[in-house]
């Protein structure tokens, strides 16, 4: 089952990337909204999870490793889902 997933879920991805859209209309979507938006998100999200880890230590609700743990699962992780969605869609 497993193998099945890995291998439907790559299959999309090689289909997805192979499609790109060619008309203006879309080739100005993505570069004057898609693109300003994932790379704006690309620093907020971090810095949100910084500031809520922050918010935590300050309350003593959370450790200095467990920040440490939270920025690089979360604010890393969400960086390289962002890239993945531009580097899938397009996006330069």
């Amino acid at each position: 089952m497993l193998v099945l997933a890995v291998t439907a879920t790559i299959h999309w991805l090689n289909v997805l990337s192979q499609v790109s859209p060619n008309d203006p209309l879309s080739q100005q979507v993505l570069a004057r909204v898609a693109n300003p938006l994932l790379t704006s998100a690309q620093f907020l999200i971090p810095a949100a999870v910084a500031i809520s880890g922050i918010h935590k230590m300050m309350e003593h609700r959370e450790s200095g490793g467990s920040f440490m743990v939270d920025m690089v699962t979360k604010g890393g992780g969400a960086i390289l889902v962002l890239q993945l969605v531009k580097s899938i869609s397009g996006v330069g």
